[in-house]
């Protein structure tokens, strides 16, 4: 969905571009030739602002990707798997890898430093942002569990011992969030991570578990619409 939406995004940068709803437009160069892509994260303060983990580090483009550039400045471990910009302030950007827990920038991606701890384990599937009005909560979905952090240096656990596929928040509600557990399935909490319920009502589910979601939609203008794949 992240990509259908910034492929949207692009569109409304190039208006001589044919409105085919069917077509895509590549926003690869150079730079990015071969490169796998494994998560896409776009600004809400901006759109031309736009940010990819890939096995070689952070990309970054300021110009709604007609080029790019490579930052891997204190990150000691360059497979990124998630990306998360601050809600409120989008020059601090997280990125979690797969090695070696969580970095942060506070420059818009260009360095990077670690805030994983012993507690929190390295091997992160997801990452979002969440803010209450007053503070910034850091959440990271990994190979052995939730965990959060709210001062973004040490890591408390928020869900058992189980691979978190991903983790997303409402836009509607700002203590509801969403994780997709592999076999176990879906699991939702209205109180930011105090306790979750299943919500797996429908959803395809066999002898060896249930489908678990590798990311979560949300529809923007009804909060009860919400899609994973």
């Amino acid at each position: 969905l992240m990509i259908i939406l910034y492929v949207s995004f692009v569109s409304c940068e190039l208006p001589n571009e044919p409105k085919d709803e069917n077509k895509w437009v590549s926003i690869s160069n150079s730079t990015l030739s071969n490169m796998t892509v494994q998560e896409i994260a776009v600004s809400s303060h901006s759109i031309q602002n736009v940010y990819l983990g890939t096995y070689k580090g952070v990309f970054k483009s300021t110009s709604a990707g007609d080029s790019w550039s490579l930052y891997t400045n204190g990150l000691t471990n360059k497979d990124i798997r998630a990306l998360a910009i601050d809600p409120k302030d989008p020059t601090i950007v997280y990125a979690g890898s797969w090695g070696k827990g969580v970095y942060k920038s506070l420059d818009g991606g260009v360095n990077w430093t670690a805030i994983g701890d012993e507690n929190q384990p390295p091997l992160v599937n997801s990452l979002v942002a969440t803010n209450n009005g007053s503070s910034t909560t850091l959440w990271s979905a990994t190979e052995n569990g939730v965990y959060k952090s709210a001062d973004k240096k040490t890591w408390t656990k928020n869900y058992s011992n189980s691979k978190v596929l991903t983790i997303a928040a409402s836009p509607h509600d700002d203590n509801m969030l969403f994780v997709g557990i592999r076999y176990k399935g879906n699991f939702r909490t209205t109180n930011l991570g105090d306790s979750w319920q299943a919500v797996n009502s429908g959803v395809y589910a066999t002898s060896d578990g249930i489908a678990a979601a590798n990311s979560f939609a949300f529809n923007y203008t009804d909060n009860d619409n919400i899609t994973f794949s």
